[in-house]
């Protein structure tokens, strides 16, 4: 898919992984997200459609650039119970925006900066660059698919939460 904006809407498992090149993702489904895209992506507003909502279902967004969640109006991912796994070169999130779920993965290969509140019970990360993160909850590290633990190859990990987080973080 080679669009401006995707609007992804219905019931069902949705994988678009291959050679997608879009600016701004908006989903409302009911089933399982995969989206890979080669360059930068933002979650964000397309039609009355904000941010990216699966009911419950795992999402995995995997992008060649920067990942940016949200454009300052209050677009979130919710995934419930499910799991979400950001993969990018780099994330950052705009004001207003959270990420909702159970467990979450973040792989990367530049910093990610982490603000907003967060809802995860799990995080388990492997970047290469300073991991910032907030959660006004407590926070247990752990296995979210394929990755242990948070590590941040030799740089910062810096979680802030509102109780104490369990496990560890590693910056080697």
């Amino acid at each position: 898919v080679q669009a401006g904006q995707l609007e992804l809407l219905g019931t069902g498992t949705f994988s678009l992984t291959e050679g997608n090149d879009v600016d701004v993702l908006a989903a409302d489904i009911d089933g399982a997200l995969t989206y890979h895209d080669t360059d930068a992506l933002q979650v964000g507003t397309v039609n009355s459609t904000r941010g990216v909502t699966s009911n419950g279902n795992a999402v995995t967004l995997q992008t060649g650039g920067l990942l940016t969640v949200g454009d300052g109006a209050g677009q979130d991912i919710v995934a419930g119970m499910g799991t979400v796994v950001l993969q990018a070169a780099g994330v950052t999130e705009e004001a207003d925006s959270t990420v909702q779920s159970s467990e979450q993965r973040l792989v990367g290969t530049e910093s990610i900066s982490r603000r907003a509140p967060y809802h995860h019970k799990k995080l388990a990360a492997d970047i290469v660059g300073a991991l910032t993160y907030h959660d006004p909850h407590a926070l247990q590290g752990g296995t979210a698919n394929s990755t242990s633990g948070v590590t941040s190859n030799g740089t910062a990990a810096t979680p802030h939460t509102g109780g104490r987080p369990t496990g560890g973080a590693r910056t080697g």
